[in-house]
């Protein structure tokens, strides 16, 4: 899943708008699958 989202922003330069992040990419995975685990209903 993280190698798809690296092709996925080395591809696309709009991505890169606005401030930026202080987690990794690894990290913002892990965040984003542990909200979806805990929120069934979304």
């Amino acid at each position: 899943m993280v190698k798809a989202l690296e092709e996925f922003r080395s591809e696309n330069h709009k991505d890169r708008r606005g401030r930026g992040t202080i987690l990794t990419l690894e990290e913002q995975v892990l965040v984003a699958l542990e909200y979806w685990r805990e929120y069934r209903t979304y």
